[in-house]
Order: C-alpha cells, then sequence, then structure tokens
C-alpha cells in the first residue's frame, strides 16, 4: 500500500514540474522571438538619408509644369512621368487607375477654374503651375500672363 501512495504523492509533484518547464520554455522562446525581430527591425531600417532621396523636388510657383508630371484628377504634381489617358483625342494623365477612371467619365474633372480670370479652362490645354498656397497642388490657368497676374498683384 506504501507503494501506491508514494506513486499518487509523486504525481502532483511530477505534473508541476512539467507545467513550470513548458512556461519556462513558452517564456524563452517568446523572449528570444521578440529580441529577433527587434534587431531584425533596426538592422532593415532605412537610414534618414534615404528618405530625403525619395522627396519630390517642387517647383517654384510660377514655373511651368510638364503636363505629364501632374496627376489632373487629384490636381498633385508627381514629379514624374504620369499614365497618359486620351479622352476624345485629348491628353490627361493620372497616377492611377481610379484616376483615370475619373478622368475618362466625368468632364468635370478635365476642367478647371483660371484663379485669376475665373473662366473654366481644359486641363490639357491649360498652363500648369504650382498653388503657392497649397503644398504639393496646382493650378490651372488660360494663359502664362494670367500666372504672373495672379502670382504678382
Amino acid at each position: 500500500m506504501k507503494k501506491h501512495q508514494s506513486r499518487t504523492g509523486n504525481t502532483p509533484k511530477k505534473k508541476t514540474k512539467w507545467k513550470e518547464a513548458f512556461t519556462n520554455a513558452f517564456a524563452i522562446v517568446s523572449l528570444s522571438g521578440t529580441a529577433i525581430w527587434i534587431v531584425f527591425m533596426l538592422i532593415n531600417q532605412e537610414p534618414p538619408s534615404a528618405h530625403r532621396k525619395h522627396k519630390i523636388e517642387r517647383p517654384a510657383p510660377g514655373v511651368i509644369l510638364d503636363h505629364k508630371k501632374v496627376c489632373m484628377a487629384s490636381n498633385v504634381y508627381m514629379g514624374q512621368d504620369q499614365t497618359l489617358v486620351d479622352v476624345q483625342g485629348q491628353q490627361y494623365f493620372s497616377c492611377g487607375e481610379r484616376c483615370t477612371q475619373q478622368l475618362q467619365s466625368a468632364e468635370n474633372v478635365r476642367m478647371a477654374q483660371d484663379p485669376y480670370t475665373k473662366k473654366l479652362v481644359n486641363k490639357c490645354k491649360a498652363y500648369i503651375t504650382m498653388n503657392p498656397d497649397s503644398a504639393g497642388t496646382i493650378l490651372y490657368f488660360e494663359s502664362e500672363d494670367n500666372i504672373k497676374r495672379y502670382l504678382n498683384p
């Protein structure tokens, strides 16, 4: 009978040891994994100078922009050639599929108001320059003179 009691008496201690061993192993694996992830993220982090390389150099307001370098649906200077969108023989430019669909389907997206004369101008025929009041956005004008008059009242 003593043998039976000693076996029964040892069982709870064995379970406790396995639970402790499992808990310790789980903690070690978790902490090691977290440490490895942190080291990996630090190694693969881009240096601050890399971010500056991708920054778009924006022309000054008053400089006539190339139509290819703007998204005519979102009215933003992109700094690189955009996708050509031909609508009824007129050439517009967009930065992506959504903007392409807007240019193809909505005439009001293809038109803009000259800020100086308040006349509507077709974006594909307009003179484009940077908006001095909103970084990255552009303005459409009927003529270069209107740009000069608008910027130098």
